[in-house]
């Protein structure tokens, strides 16, 4: 995990910089836990897709059949969750934002 921490914190910060460009700080604390809540939701949203395909690719391997497919979609809902985690921690970063700049 040492190995992309940096790299992690590195496109958080590249995630917020470009949030920043494209919407203004957060007006206040109830703003900014509703963004960051909306985040989360769509981080858990991918990584419950991401189980289910991969649950299902299980049954399919059991049963000796074809499992591909569900652990591809597994895969891209895996991506996406990881996407989702980094706006959700570049939102939060940005709330934080708000305290420093205060």
């Amino acid at each position: 995990m040492n190995v992309v921490k940096k790299d992690v914190i590195r496109l958080v910060f590249k995630e917020r910089d470009a949030a920043n460009k494209r919407f203004p700080p957060f007006r206040s604390p109830h703003e900014g836990y509703a963004v960051i809540l909306e985040e989360l939701e769509e981080a858990q949203e991918e990584l419950d897709n991401s189980i289910v395909n991969f649950d299902m690719a299980w049954g399919l391997i059991k049963a000796d059949q074809y499992p591909y497919s569900h652990v591809r979609r597994s895969y891209n809902a895996t991506v996406n969750a990881i996407c989702e985690l980094i706006q959700y921690a570049a939102m939060q970063r940005k709330f934080l934002d708000m305290e420093e700049q205060g």
